[in-house]
This record gives C-alpha cells, sequence and structure tokens, in this order.
C-alpha cells in the first residue's frame, strides 16, 4: 500500500539560522526535512539508526531529538569527518561506526545484527540508485518488528533574481518532479525492501537572503552539485539563476524533500 500526499509549504524566515545550519551540514534546509519528517515519530527515548556521510550529517540533525543514534557511514574518512562535525556541536548522543567495505557495486552490509533499532532515517540526493535499495534491504533487516522508516530525498534551488518568469517555472518544474517522478521509484524500491504501509510527501521550504552579497556567499558553495541534483531538464530552465551581481532586495532559496515513511513488519 502506498499513499501520496500533495506538496506542503514551509518559510524559513531566520537567513542567518539557514547559514549556520549549512555551515555544520552542507545541505541547506536539511534540519527542516529532518523535522518534518520525524515529527510523528516522537524520537524521544527511541533507539535510531541512521546511514550518513560526512556530507549529509543527517545524524546531527535527528540526534536533537533526544534519542539514541546509532550512525553508519560509509567510508573511514566519512567516520572521522562526521565525528569531528558531530564533535564541534556537542552532539554527544551519536555513535558512528563504518560501514563494513564491499566491492563496487555490490550489496551495503551494516555491521549490526537484525532487529535492534526502533526507527531508521536514510537521507539521500536524486534518483534512487542499486546502493539506495541495497541500504534499504539492509536497513529493513536492521528493524525491529513495526519499526518505523524514514527516507529523506532532498534536493534544492538557488534563485539569484527576485521575479524571474523563467526560473519560477523552473521551481514549478521541480516541484512537479518531485511527485510525478521522484516519488513512484522512492516508494517501489522502500516496499521491494520488504516494508509495509509506505506514505509519501513532498515538502517545499523557502528562506530570503538580505541581499544578493548574502545570496551568493551561499550559492556559490553549492553551485557544483546543482546540475547533478536538480538534472539537466530542470537546469536548462534555470540557467538565468547566476544573474546580475546589481540585483536589490531579498533573495529566495527553495528547497524540497519528498519524504517516505514505512514500516517493517510486524511478524518480521
Amino acid at each position: 500500500m502506498h499513499a501520496v500526499s500533495d506538496v506542503s509549504d514551509y518559510h524559513e524566515p531566520d537567513w542567518a539560522k539557514l547559514v549556520r545550519d549549512y555551515g555544520r551540514d552542507r545541505i541547506p534546509f536539511l534540519d527542516v526535512f529532518v523535522d518534518t519528517a520525524c515529527r510523528p515519530l516522537e524520537l524521544d527515548g527511541r533507539s535510531v539508526f541512521v546511514f550518513d556521510s560526512r556530507l549529509g550529517c543527517t545524524s546531527l540533525h535527528v540526534a536533537r531529538k533526544g534519542c539514541e543514534v546509532t550512525c553508519c557511514v560509509a567510508g573511514v574518512e566519512d567516520g572521522a569527518e562526521l565525528t569531528r562535525l558531530l564533535s564541534e556541536n556537542e552532539v554527544r548522543n551519536v555513535s558512528v561506526v563504518v560501514e563494513v567495505p564491499v566491492s563496487q557495486g555490490g550489496p551495503r552490509i551494516f555491521p549490526f545484527l537484525g532487529r535492534r533499532f526502533d526507527v531508521a532515517v536514510i537521507a539521500v540526493p536524486g534518483a534512487p540508485s542499486a546502493s539506495t535499495e541495497s541500504a534499504l534491504r539492509e536497513t529493513a533487516r536492521l528493524l525491529k518488528p513495526g519499526g518505523s522508516l524514514v527516507l529523506i530525498v532532498w534536493s534544492h534551488v538557488m534563485q539569484s533574481r527576485p521575479v524571474d518568469p523563467t526560473l519560477q517555472l523552473g521551481v514549478e518544474r521541480l516541484s512537479l518532479s518531485a511527485r510525478q517522478t521522484w516519488v513512484p521509484p522512492f516508494a517501489a524500491a522502500v516496499t521491494r525492501a520488504g516494508f509495509e504501509n509506505v506514505v509519501s510527501s513532498v515538502l517545499k521550504v523557502s528562506c530570503e537572503a538580505p541581499s544578493h552579497r548574502d545570496f551568493t556567499k551561499l550559492s556559490g558553495s553549492v553551485k557544483p552539485w546543482k546540475r547533478r541534483l536538480l538534472g539537466s531538464a530542470v537546469m536548462d530552465a534555470m540557467d538565468v539563476m547566476d544573474g546580475p551581481q546589481d540585483v536589490r532586495g531579498p533573495v529566495p532559496m527553495h528547497g524540497f524533500a519528498i519524504l517516505l515513511r514505512a514500516e517493517a513488519p510486524q511478524g518480521s
């Protein structure tokens, strides 16, 4: 069973908060995505598994919910980087474990016995891949019967002109793409991994930089990721986003995520 809801909107009024969070985890709006996805689960006091990377730092946001977090990362370097970031932010309720190495393209193997976690959280960019499917199958093995999966698939749009019909078309295209192109394959992957009661929603988050100068401080750091995350079709509609430097007034920025929640079978 798979239920889909429509796009919901959230406006983050504090640009300074976004910049601070971006400096910690390198993904704009990730804290909002995690908070929205996990809010119905009441994580306080529960055991949570997070499959993370030094780029994502999903565990940083999950740990703020008052739960005990076990984070698995893909490599030794990722583990060292994430441990450093958690220490810098005085986060002490996260244990970082390095994933068992596998051959290129081989199945993921998480170094834990099964049926030990109440909740699992995974955040990934872009389209589903064989690696994502493998991670979902391993996650299903780790959850207790009836345990909850939260899958966050994120992307973002930097918009460097206050009013631009071409760029707004690109934003709407991404919103439509999130519903029609991203949701079905990820929902199918979650179902194939053995999960039940899959529910998905799309979240659009926005914020405004006080000025173009403030905007470019942040947008320049993520420019190389845009085409890979958004896809060429959307990016072609957004070539104007790096517009003239004399833009005045607030500059908008948008983030999108599909949020999927599912349950491990009761009888597993």
